[in-house]
This record gives C-alpha cells, structure tokens and sequence, in this order.
C-alpha cells in the first residue's frame, strides 16, 4: 500500500526505535493479509455452497421412467467453517485499527507500552503532541475514524460478539423451497444473511468484501494523516540529521545533554527557518543564544 510505504519511510527516519517500529510494521502486515485471507476463504464457502438443490441430471432425459428428481444436500462442515471464517475475519479486520495504534505509537515515540496503545490512548496522546509542540490543537490523527465512525463501531461489536460470547448469528434462505426452480442442469445454493444485531440482515456474500474494503481505505485515510502530522514533527524537530543523532544518543544510553553545540535544521530543501538541534543529542534547541556552532563561532 503506497500510504504505508510513504509513512513507513519518514517513521523510520524519525522514530528512535526502529526495532518497536519493525513489531509494529509486521503486526499491522499480518492482519492485512489475515483478513484479506479470510475474506477469499469465506467466499468460495458460499460459492461452493452450504445447502444445495439440483436435479438428477437421469431423471431429465427424454423417456426417464420417473419424472424430475430432485435432491437436497447439505453440507454440515462447510456450516463450521463459514462460522469459523466469519470469526477470523472479524478478528483481523477489526485487528488493523489496533495494529495501527501499534504502529503509530512507534513511529512518534510516544512511549505507550503494547497494552497501553489502544487507539483511544494512542490517539489522546498524539493530539497532546500535536498540541504543544506544533500548537495543532484541532487537527485530525486519523485514529478517532477507527473509534468514531459507527459503521466500524458496528463491525467491533460484532467481533466482540463472535469472540467473547455467541456465534455471529446467521440465517441461510433456500429460494427453492419458496419457488422449485423449472427441472433443467444446474445446481442452486442456499444464501446467507448475518444478523447485525439491530434488527438489520445483509448479505454475507455482500458484508464481508465490503467491510474488508471499507477498512482498507480507512487505513489508507488514516495513514495519510498520520504521516502528514509526522512530517511537520519531523521538520519541526530539525529533519534528517536530527533525528540520526537523537537516535545515536538514545542506544548509547547517554544521560542529560547541555546543548553546547547546536546547528540548523535541514530538510530536501535546504535549512529550516528558526529550527536548530543540539549536534550532540539532535534534540531541538529553541534558545541558541551563547551556544557554539560546529564552526566554533557563537550565536548571539
């Protein structure tokens, strides 16, 4: 997914744990594959079908010695493993909004253990973020669509449901027995409706595509601003340069840093005005004044 890609590139840039990041990454690319995985599985369950109607194809021949015979099967353990995919999708696709937390909490540093990093909380946090050092107080994280947005709400609801307390109910329509199709070749299946738990059915064949797509563009919608809101922190805290040496000064443990040394933040551009970091830690340094440059000249 090219959104990812591009926020995948400046986190690791900007992150001081690359390691945390990498966790992360592998953990939100596994429940993007899991419930793509699941999706396809369901389908060819309900195409093969669960409970099928056919004629006997003897029985249509011209001169059969009994009219039209026709048979109903059903097939109990493509039942368990609709339910069991059904499952499993929900588990995943639900999974990418908390594997983003995940990703997101790595890639601003914000500190949050793996419990801790809920969307709420990751989301909290980066707002408090975005609120004091870029005084962004209203602008969007992209994680309060994973939380906020009821269509989803319904969609962890129901994953709660098929995870803590019942099977996600379902209930399989058999045209035939309304309307016997007219004897010809052919073999028809049984449609299944989820119960949504509101007094609304949809179609599984319907629910399942649609929900996977709707959480891969709220992915998408997400990570783009995510990544726009890690720029303006990754430019605000002197760029490239900066950020390799706050990493440096990380792994190797150092303790308080008195900013003796400090130098001007670079982007692709060139220099970032009114932007300088410490050559020692990378940390920014709003007041510069008395403080060397690496040429050894002072800053007045």
């Amino acid at each position: 997914m090219k959104a990812l890609d591009e926020f995948l590139a400046i986190a690791r840039s900007y992150t001081m744990e690359l390691g945390k990041l990498s966790t992360a990454e592998e953990f939100l690319s596994f429940k993007w594959n899991a419930s793509a995985y699941a999706r396809e599985v369901i389908l060819q369950v309900l195409n093969r079908g669960v409970t099928t109607f056919r004629w006997m194809p003897e029985s249509l021949s011209p001169g059969a010695s009994t009219g039209p015979v026709s048979v109903e099967e059903e097939d109990r353990a493509a039942l368990f493993l609709l339910n069991l995919w059904l499952g499993v999708f929900l588990l995943e696709v639900v999974g990418i909004g908390d594997a983003l937390a995940q990703v997101a909490n790595a890639a601003f540093d914000l500190g949050l253990s793996a419990r801790e990093a809920t969307l709420p909380n990751v989301h909290a946090r980066l707002e408090d973020v975005l609120g004091r050092e870029l005084n962004l107080r209203t602008r969007r994280t992209g994680l309060e669509r994973w939380f906020k947005d009821t269509g989803f709400a319904r969609l962890r609801d129901l994953r709660n449901q098929a995870t803590h307390r019942h099977l996600v109910r379902l209930k399989e329509e058999l045209s035939w027995r309304e309307e016997t199709p007219p004897p010809k070749p052919g073999k028809w299946r049984g449609e299944f409706l989820l119960d949504c738990g509101d007094g609304q059915t949809v179609p599984v064949f319907t629910f399942v595509p649609e929900q996977d797509e709707s959480a891969r563009a709220l992915l998408r919608n997400s990570l783009t601003d995510l990544g726009g809101s890690l720029w303006l922190l990754f430019r605000q805290r002197g760029g490239a340069e900066a950020a390799r040496k706050r990493r440096e000064w990380w792994e190797k443990g150092s303790g308080p840093c008195g900013h003796e040394v400090v130098e001007p933040g670079q982007d692709e551009e060139g220099e970032l005005p009114d932007c300088y970091f410490c050559c020692a830690c990378g940390e920014r340094v709003k007041e510069i004044r008395g403080r060397k440059s690496p040429n050894g000249s002072t800053y007045f």
